[in-house]
């Protein structure tokens, strides 16, 4: 009988927000940035939670294939595939766990709405 070491689940949590000073913010947004613009072409879930930050339940599930990802001026930005139009949301708040191909997202707006989203990469 053979027996094996179970496999370690090591999470990779990358993180950034708005108001930190932190040398290591710069370098985050730059990883988050990196993994977003890779998603080119690839197929995610887009998860929209609305004002309950601590709810673990979508509003809104959709799953898309994303074209032209970017983070610009503290906005992620995207299109769907075969429209034109941009979408976009203002960030505060991002994780992105590398290991589970995941970014969650918080966004404020200047009337104080806040807003949780998820991405999640399919495949």
């Amino acid at each position: 009988m053979l027996i094996t070491q179970p496999k370690q689940c090591l999470a990779q949590i990358t993180v950034w927000c708005t108001d930190n000073s932190l040398p290591e913010n710069e370098e985050n947004l730059a990883a988050i940035r990196k993994w977003w613009a890779l998603l080119d072409g690839k197929t995610i879930v887009w998860e929209v939670f609305g004002a309950n930050i601590g709810s673990t339940i979508p509003i809104i599930r959709e799953s898309l294939v994303v074209k032209n990802p970017l983070i610009e001026d503290n906005l992620l930005c995207w299109r769907k595939q075969g429209l034109q139009n941009w979408n976009s949301i203002p960030v505060q708040h991002l994780v992105l766990d590398s290991s589970l191909q995941r970014l969650e997202i918080i966004s404020s707006l200047q009337s104080g709405f806040v807003s949780k989203y998820r991405i999640k990469v399919l495949g």
